[in-house]
């Protein structure tokens, strides 16, 4: 199997949802709501926002098959997007009150990365992919990414019960950082910051 890391494309859209909710199912549905797939399939398609297809990179596997997904935001982009994010989700036509919080609740998360950082807010592989070294290909084009915007560090959280992921990250060189909870309409998440600094 040959195994190709590209930019993302709104051709795409439909295949991502499944991606962001395998990041982290349950905190991405207090954010995002029950059922967000149409939701995140359109946000997807759009040129500005956290969701955009240009923060994406995609593992196609064998010419045609996303295996995996990444989005990767720096620090200027956290910035310049974040009302298109706002805009976005105020044009979510199900979008509930309780939606609204969430999202600003999350946002506590992201407004914490720095100049110099970047931050992974969604990596995932599809699970019959899993163990062809997808996710640290990914990784490695994260890094790249960041090296290409001249930061030094690239973040990401993770569930903090999640050891499996965070032997992972470990594997790729990231160090626990701190861990934290976060209220998202009133559900709390105890997450890990992990970082990477970049050579």
């Amino acid at each position: 199997m040959s195994t190709m890391i590209t930019g993302g494309h709104p051709s795409y859209h439909s295949r991502i949802p499944q991606f962001v909710l395998f990041s982290g199912k349950e905190i991405n549905t207090a954010i995002l709501g029950e059922h967000p797939e149409k939701f995140l399939a359109s946000l997807y398609r759009k040129t500005h926002g956290y969701y955009s297809y240009k923060h994406s990179y995609l593992a196609i596997e064998n010419g045609n098959t996303v295996a995996g997904c990444i989005f990767v935001l720096d620090y200027a982009i956290i910035r310049k997007e974040y009302f298109s994010e706002v805009l976005n989700h105020l044009s979510h036509p199900v979008l509930l009150l309780r939606q609204l919080k969430a999202m600003r609740d999350a946002e506590q998360i992201i407004k914490s990365v720095e100049k110099d950082d970047c931050y992974i807010t969604h990596l995932a592989v599809l699970p019959e992919f899993r163990s062809m070294r997808i996710g640290e290909a990914l990784l490695n084009r994260a890094v790249e990414s960041c090296r290409e915007t001249n930061r030094r560090k690239l973040l990401l959280d993770v569930e903090s019960e999640n050891s499996g992921a965070i032997r992972f990250y470990q594997r790729c060189g990231f160090s626990e950082l701190m861990a934290r909870k976060i209220n998202i309409a009133g559900m709390v998440f105890s997450l890990t910051r992990m970082g990477k600094m970049i050579e």
